[in-house]
């Protein structure tokens, strides 16, 4: 018999999260600042590498969506698949070679970043088809980005534990047997939720295909989404970039702006556990005023928090713990409302541009593979561009900086992300984006 909405089918649902978020966070903000300073890898060879990346993107995954969809009865072999790849390229990551170092570190980037986005297209795709009811989306999306937020918390905590004790090379090792331990046990659960759910969903998926939707051409798939999905992503994707770039140069702003590195540790899991802490109030929040509405003042809140961190100066401490605290709390809503805007919207009736009426598993795991694209995007572009920029400007991560390229620094990572959600959320407050379930 299929399980339910309880709360511990949510958790066994929710975990594969953890390790999930556990392995992104090194993947896009500790490898940039890892290469760079333990190895000496240039920002621009970074920079550049990580864009290529999202750049196969494009095409990468919109296409494991597509064949996710199109093979839905074999979802779980493609998820343990893409754990595999996701394995293999982390622990290569935090192994380099002493030489061919780029070559190394792009095949390993390339292994864990496509084995990341099949887990978590997956994963969001399941979550979405789970059950119809809006509210229930919500409560889905929040149970899984609260296990991610903890995994992203152990990711920040556990290596900074042990650098304590080994260098940088030798922590990040143990953190990735750490991980995989993790890994393993979250997959055991997932796997006997899913066994239970497995033939509601895939009868689910079957009864939703009204119009033969699988058998189109993938890019055909893409240009009929309906006009509120598309404008939803245009919105995720401003909004997810202006939140991309502080976790891209958030090690560096710490180190080198305010110049207080050892209060790394503290200042990211603030962030991170006010984002955990306030899912539930997002929750009740957008219950009462609309998801839409709760999300858009979630940007407001956001850009006031840092439009105070482009004032602070070397030293000001408990200032940017404040920082971390509110903006922590807005990104509470960032995780967890678009995804259950989507899924409102992939089993709501909705008219494409054409039409052609698109209901249900018609291209959900599609859908899902794009707003997953659009928050890697998001973080190459921040780094692809930003990196090669602040090495222009001859700032050094760990080295002797003048006061203009610090200040160069702090518009980085304050500055264009502020503007970036102004114009979010005047796109968000003129759109119509929240759909009625029918």
């Amino acid at each position: 018999m299929p399980e339910g909405l309880s709360r511990s089918a949510l958790m066994r649902y929710g975990a594969l999260a953890l390790p999930l978020a556990a392995a992104g966070m090194p993947l896009y903000v500790h490898v940039p600042e890892f290469y760079a300073s333990e190895h000496g890898l240039s920002l621009v060879a970074i920079g550049g590498v990580l864009l290529l990346m999202r750049l196969l993107d494009a095409v990468q995954d919109p296409l494991i969506g597509f064949l996710s969809d199109r093979y839905r009865s074999h979802r779980l072999s493609i998820m343990l698949f893409g754990s595999l790849l996701l394995s293999i390229g982390l622990f290569a990551l935090f192994r380099p070679p002493s030489s061919n170092l780029l070559v190394w570190f792009s095949v390993a980037l390339l292994l864990a970043t496509t084995g990341f986005s099949v887990v978590t297209i997956n994963l969001n795709a399941v979550g979405a088809l789970w059950i119809s009811s809006q509210a229930d989306k919500t409560r889905i999306a929040s149970y899984r980005e609260g296990f991610a937020l903890a995994g992203v918390l152990l990711a920040i905590s556990f290596p900074a534990f042990l650098m304590t004790v080994f260098s940088a090379d030798e922590a990040f090792r143990w953190f990735t047997w750490f991980w995989l331990v993790s890994m393993v046990a979250a997959l055991l659960l997932y796997l006997g939720w899913f066994k239970r759910q497995a033939w509601a969903e895939v009868s689910h998926e079957r009864g939703a295909i009204g119009c033969g939707v699988l058998s189109m051409p993938l890019l055909r798939q893409l240009r009929m989404l309906p006009v509120e999905t598309k404008r939803l992503f245009l919105i995720y994707a401003i909004s997810t970039t202006a939140s991309s770039i502080p976790a891209v140069l958030v090690l560096f702003y710490i180190n080198d702006r305010l110049q207080l590195p050892s209060y790394t540790a503290l200042f990211l899991g603030a962030y991170l556990l006010a984002a955990m802490v306030t899912l539930p109030g997002w929750q009740a929040c957008s219950k009462k005023w609309g998801k839409a509405y709760t999300w858009s003042v979630s940007m407001v809140l956001s850009i006031v928090v840092f439009s105070g961190a482009l004032l602070l100066e070397a030293g000001d401490g408990l200032a940017y713990l404040v920082v971390c605290l509110l903006s922590g709390a807005a990104l509470g809503a960032e995780l967890t409302l678009p995804i259950s805007l989507l899924a409102d919207q992939i089993n709501g009736a909705c008219t494409t541009d054409h039409g052609v009426v698109l209901r249900g598993e018609g291209s959900s795991t599609l859908q899902c593979s794009i707003l997953a694209f659009l928050a890697k995007l998001s973080l190459a572009l921040s780094a692809g561009l930003l990196l090669p920029l602040l090495e222009w400007v001859g700032y050094v991560s760990k080295g002797q900086n003048s006061e203009g390229v610090l200040m160069a620094l702090t518009l980085c990572y304050a500055g264009l992300p502020v503007v970036l959600k102004c114009m979010a959320w005047m796109l968000l407050t003129r759109s119509k984006v929240e759909v009625s379930q029918a």
